[in-house]
Order: structure tokens, then sequence, then C-alpha cells
């Protein structure tokens, strides 16, 4: 198996690799959601809850690159709901905090479902690009395909741990929504920082194997207040949505 992105210590905090950087400071928020997330999922896993279908990870500063600690609170504890909150946290502090909505599948027969449209990732060109720093970023440890206005596909190189679940699968990929293209109404990329302080990712199924693609847009104000969005596709079809507000700052060309 290859490598996990976070290993989990003896004392049970996780460690990330170096890889895990965004473009700017610390992690990328959507490594650091996936890792709350898989907590989750092994707690409703071994509890029998379900499928997380709904996440949000609200970032209240850079997750650093250093080793982590997660706590799990369930808060609410239904026959098919559950609601789940995790926090991440150094030993300086809170990093980021997440809600998971948790449901237990029940089979519904004649249930309408979207229509598949089965899609072949490895037949578009590869994408790369270069952290802003210079040094690793999570985009080296993904295969990104995809044309100019079209559906960009990410494909995790790594697992995030040892115990992901499908959830935790889609958050890395998700993440990029708001930074893919253009904001509406440019018609070159802006020069400009653009980190989402949250991330909110529903799914109504599973993905099927290991690549995600991603119908983006985004949308900017005057007031340094976007927003980033995207229907989230595995290769047979539709599966969720995710969705971000982003916090504009214009930068000195």
């Amino acid at each position: 198996m290859t490598e996990p992105l976070f290993t989990r210590n003896a004392n049970g905090s996780w460690s990330p690799d170096p890889i895990v950087r965004g473009p700017f400071e610390g992690m990328q928020g959507g490594t650091a959601a996936a890792l709350m997330c898989a907590e989750i999922e092994t707690v409703a896993a071994a509890e029998g809850w379900g499928f997380v279908a709904a996440f949000t990870a609200h970032f209240l500063r850079p997750v650093p690159v250093e080793a982590l600690t997660i706590g799990i609170e369930p808060l609410r504890r239904g026959k098919r709901v559950n609601i789940i909150d995790a926090h991440l946290a150094t030993p300086k502090g809170l990093c980021a905090v997440a809600r998971a909505t948790v449901i237990a599948p029940v089979f519904n027969e004649g249930t309408p479902v979207p229509p598949a449209a089965p899609q072949d990732p490895t037949a578009l060109p590869l994408r790369s690009r270069k952290a802003p720093h210079g040094k690793p970023w999570l985009m080296d440890a993904m295969q990104v395909r995809g044309i100019e206005d079209g559906t960009s596909w990410f494909r995790l190189l790594r697992p995030i741990a040892a115990h992901r679940g499908p959830m935790s699968a889609v958050l890395p990929a998700a993440d990029w929504a708001h930074g893919i293209a253009p904001p509406q109404g440019a018609d070159r990329p802006r020069l400009a920082a653009i980190p989402n302080p949250e991330v909110t990712v529903h799914l109504f199924r599973a993905p099927i194997g290991g690549w995600i693609g991603l119908d983006a847009s985004s949308a900017w104000s005057k007031e340094g207040v976007g927003a980033g969005w995207a229907a989230l596709h595995d290769v047979q079809g539709l599966i969720g949505r995710v969705a971000m507000s982003v916090a504009v700052t214009m930068l000195e060309t």
C-alpha cells in the first residue's frame, strides 16, 4: 500500500508528510478537513452510524505542517441521522473545527438516480502547477487532468490515512473548486490570494475509483468577498457538490 499522507503516532497524534502544504502558509485545507473526516468515518464505521453525507470544515488559522490531534464529539444521536463534531489542534491551540452529517443507509427500490455519464479522465491531457513558495505541495501528490473550460479531474496518488472513507477521499480535490478557473467576469487569471476559510461538501453516494471531477466556478465582489462551487463527479457520473466562501486579497503586480 502507498504510504498515507498522515501517519498516527504512538501518542495518538497525527504527523503529516510535508507534501500536504497548500499554495501559501500551512497545509492545504482539504487535507486538514479530510483528516478530521477520516477520524469521523472510522468512528461511524465502528458504531454503525452510516455514510458521511455532508461535511463542513472551518479553518480558524493556517493549519501548520506538524503533529496534530483530533477530538470527536457526537452532537446528536438519531435512528438514521447522526451529527458529529470534530476539532483539529496543535499544542499551541485550535486550528480547525468540523461538523459531519452521517446518514444510515436503507434500500428503497425504485428510488430515482441521476443518469450515468461515464468519463475517462485518462484520455485528457495532464495539467500541473508549481507552488508559489517553490516547495513540495499537495498538487505534487495528485494527478490532474482536463482541458480549459472543461471538467478538471483529480486523483490522489496517496491516501489521506490508512482508514479513509468516501468523504475523506473527496475533500482534497473538492477544496480546489474556487481556484481552478478565473472568477466570473474575468477573461484571464487574476493575481490574488484567495484562501477559503471554510468548505462544505455534500455527497449522495460514494465515488467509484480514485478520480474526482470538478465542474467548477467562482465569483468575487468588489468588497473582496468571493464564493466557489462545483458539481462533483466520479467516472460514472454525479456524486455531489462542494461550495466555499473566499476571502479575496488582490496582490501587487
